[in-house]
């Protein structure tokens, strides 16, 4: 196992990395809403929905910022911070949809949130861990 230092954590990669999330969850919202409207027709009303369609293009953006994201921070202090697109996904539900949510849905989603945050003050975030290359190196004649 090789370890090297861990960089700076890019907090603004993050926060436009939860900023997609929440956006694809509200698209895929809207779409299924719209979707719904056709009854026994809704996977092909749903194919072609513009915002499903937004929602997918989403998605090599977010892939791009993880990697970056992942290039500074260990995956165990990474991914469990995503967690806090559940907080942001029940506050937009709220707002932009006018959602009612009951209080065992905010306890829950804050239960999860804390929980990510107590394994991320681990105490192995200091380093990154990279395996070792699985494909052997080509072996000359």
């Amino acid at each position: 196992m090789i370890t090297t230092p861990r960089k700076n954590f890019p907090l603004a990669f993050f926060a436009f990395l939860l900023l997609l999330d929440v956006t694809v969850y509200l698209l895929q919202k809207f779409a299924s809403l719209q979707a719904a409207h056709h009854g026994s027709g809704f996977f092909i009303h749903l194919g072609m929905e513009p915002w499903a369609w937004i929602a997918l293009a989403i998605g090599p953006i977010q892939l791009l910022i993880w990697t970056r994201i992942l290039e500074h921070v260990d995956i165990s202090l990474a991914y469990p911070l995503t967690s806090l697109a559940y907080p942001l996904t029940l506050l937009a539900s709220q707002f932009i949809l006018g959602e009612s949510l009951h209080w065992q849905v905010w306890i829950g989603a804050s239960l999860i949130t804390l929980g990510s945050a107590i394994m991320g003050m681990s105490s192995n975030k200091t380093r990154i861990s990279t395996a070792q290359p699985i494909i052997p190196a080509e072996q000359h004649p």
